[in-house]
């Protein structure tokens, strides 16, 4: 699956829009009404199965972040992994069996997508430094 929201537009404007499309799917898969369980199931198997592609394909087009933008993705990664722990305490009392494995998958790419956010911000920061505040006189 490939994403590029607004093709040519600065990546900060889009930035949380990841997220939103990775853990709104996976609400809608959980609460959306289904025939059985075994189709809210599978529904709900396939969404975890995608937010690391998703989060990956952020990483690919995401080119700079300026500090606002890094303060609320941050705050949303944060509801997010609150959240999964919230669905996985669902999948338990609601027979969903063993959705370990993929709730790990998409901790793990949470975790890495902030890790390059983080470094990327870092960047932006140096960046700004250098430009505006190391100019010689």
């Amino acid at each position: 699956m490939n994403f590029t929201f607004f093709p040519g537009r600065d990546s900060r404007y889009v930035l949380r829009l990841y997220l939103k499309v990775a853990f709104i799917g996976l609400d809608h898969a959980l609460t959306k009404p289904a025939e059985d369980i075994k189709d809210r199931k599978e529904r709900t198997l396939a969404r975890l199965d995608a937010i690391p592609g998703l989060l990956k394909q952020a990483i690919d087009n995401i080119g700079s972040v300026p500090e606002t933008y890094y303060k609320a993705a941050l705050a949303m990664i944060g509801d997010c992994k609150k959240y999964l722990g919230e669905a996985g305490s669902e999948f338990k009392h609601d027979g969903f069996g063993n959705f370990e494995k993929a709730l790990q998958n998409v901790l793990s790419s949470l975790i890495a997508f902030e890790r390059f956010l983080s470094s990327i911000f870092l960047l932006f920061l140096i960046d700004d430094l250098l430009l505006h505040h190391l100019r010689p006189a």
